[in-house]
């Protein structure tokens, strides 16, 4: 678990960790010490409070960086219609709209250049350079 925990914090990532963990604690609302002292040392939050089983175990988390917490809200513990011996764990979870990348350019208007002088810069034998003809092109008006 260890591994995993460092792989995903040096990622710099945002993650959510979800799943049966099969580690039950002293009571229906609380982790194997180990475990939950291996969320603590790795600043991580599980978000599942109340027993995921049937025999009273609280055995499925839902686990955030504790920076990202805010990802995983609503977190409940619901019976299913499904034949198993776990519950049902629903959470909302927040995704930030992803920021569109701008883009901008410019452009000449066409219409205005002077096609003559256009025509004349570009037949010139000393328009050695694309440079320098760009830089012409650019005092057109």
């Amino acid at each position: 678990m260890s591994d995993l925990f460092d792989q995903l914090l040096l990622s710099k990532q945002r993650f959510v960790i979800c799943g049966d963990f099969n580690v039950p604690g002293a009571d229906s609302s609380s982790l194997n010490p180990l475990m939950d002292n291996l969320i603590s040392r790795y600043n991580l939050v599980q978000h599942v409070h109340q027993a995921t089983h049937t025999a009273g175990n609280l055995l499925d988390l839902v686990i955030t960086a504790e920076s990202d917490s805010q990802l995983v809200s609503g977190t409940s513990v619901t019976q299913t219609p499904l034949p198993t011996d776990h519950y049902l764990v629903l959470c909302n979870l927040q995704r930030g709209a992803e920021r569109s990348t701008v883009v901008s350019f410019s452009y000449r208007d066409i219409r205005t250049i002077n096609l003559t002088r256009f025509a004349l810069i570009w037949l010139r034998p000393n328009c050695s350079s694309v440079l320098t003809t760009w830089m012409q092109m650019h005092t057109l008006s």
